[in-house]
C-alpha cells in the first residue's frame, strides 16, 4: 500500500515527522489489513463529524476512501482506545527528540503537533467519549525523551531542560486538568557508553544496528534551552542496538526508569 509505505519513509531521517496516520497503516496488529480498506487524506473534506460519503458520486475513489475512513474510524480507532485505556490510570508518552533536533525545525512542529494530539483527550469535555474515557482514569502522565544516553553527560542534563521548555505551554494548558504531569529524560536501555582518553576528552562507544560492529563517535552539543520558534538542529547521531547478552530474567541496564517508575506506581 503506497500510503503505508510513506507514512513509514516519513518516520526516517532526515524527515523524523510524528503525525503519521492513521496508526494502523504501521502497526496493522493481528486482523487489520490496509490494503484491504485502504483510503488517503482527503484535505478539502472533514469526516470527523459523520457520515460524508453523500459528498462523492457513487463508486468513485471519494466514496470508497470516506466509507473505509469512517469503518477505521468506528471500528479500529474507537475499539482500540476503549480496550488499551479503560483501565488505566497512567500513561507513558515516549518521544524521540534527539531525533526531531537532528531534522530541525519542521519535525520539532510537527512532533510538537502531534503531542498536542496525544494529549488533546485529557482536555475534551465529558460529553465527548474521549473525555469519558480518559478524565475518568488516567491521573499520571510521564512524557520522556528517549536515548539520553546518546549525549555526553552534560548534555544529558541538557535535554532534560530542553524537553521542559519545549512542552512549558502543553504543561501549563494541562495544569488545570489535574492530570499529574511529569517530563523527563531516559534511556529504555542504555546502548552506549562514556570513553575517556588521556587527554580526558569524552566520547561514546556503543554498536551500530544496521551492522552490528563497535562504533565510537562525539556527539552534538546542545543548545541551553530551546527556541521559541523551533528554529533549531543539531548535528546527526549514529543509529545504535542494544548491548549484547541482556536477559530478560534481569534487568536491562537503563537510565532513570527507576525514577520513571517511582512517578508512575505513586499512592
Amino acid at each position: 500500500h503506497r500510503w503505508a509505505a510513506f507514512l513509514a519513509d516519513c518516520r526516517l531521517p532526515p524527515y523524523q515527522l510524528s503525525r503519521n496516520l492513521p496508526g494502523r497503516f504501521l502497526l496493522n496488529g493481528a486482523h487489520y489489513h490496509p490494503e484491504k480498506h485502504p483510503f488517503v487524506p482527503l484535505f478539502a473534506l472533514d469526516l470527523v463529524g459523520g457520515n460524508a460519503t453523500t459528498s462523492f458520486p457513487a463508486d468513485s475513489w471519494g466514496a470508497v476512501c470516506a466509507h473505509n475512513y469512517l469503518n477505521y474510524r468506528d471500528h479500529e480507532a474507537k475499539p482500540f482506545f476503549t480496550r488499551h485505556f479503560q483501565n488505566v490510570d497512567a500513561q507513558v508518552i515516549l518521544i524521540d527528540l534527539l531525533g526531531a533536533m537532528t531534522a530541525g525545525p519542521d519535525a520539532l512542529k510537527d512532533m510538537r503537533t502531534a503531542l498536542e494530539g496525544v494529549l488533546q483527550p485529557f482536555r475534551y469535555g465529558t460529553d465527548h467519549w474521549l473525555g469519558r474515557l480518559f478524565r475518568r482514569k488516567i491521573r499520571r502522565v510521564a512524557v520522556c525523551a528517549t536515548k539520553m544516553d546518546h549525549l555526553l553527560p552534560d548534555d544529558q542534563k541538557r535535554l532534560q531542560s530542553l524537553l521542559e521548555s519545549y512542552l512549558y505551554e502543553t504543561v501549563q494548558r494541562l495544569a488545570a486538568e489535574s492530570i499529574e504531569l511529569n517530563v523527563m529524560a531516559i534511556a529504555a536501555v542504555q546502548s552506549a557508553r562514556v570513553h575517556e582518553d588521556s587527554s580526558g576528552t569524552q566520547s561514546l562507544i556503543g554498536r551500530d544496528k544496521r551492522t552490528g560492529q563497535r562504533v565510537q563517535f562525539t556527539p552534538p552539543s546542545l543548545p541551553p534551552t530551546m527556541p521559541h520558534n523551533l528554529n533549531l538542529k543539531i548535528g546527526d547521531l549514529p543509529q545504535l542496538a542494544p548491548p549484547t547478552g541482556l536477559d530478560r530474567a534481569q534487568a536491562f541496564p537503563g537510565r532513570r526508569i527507576d525514577q520513571l517508575l517511582a512517578f508512575l506506581l505513586a499512592d
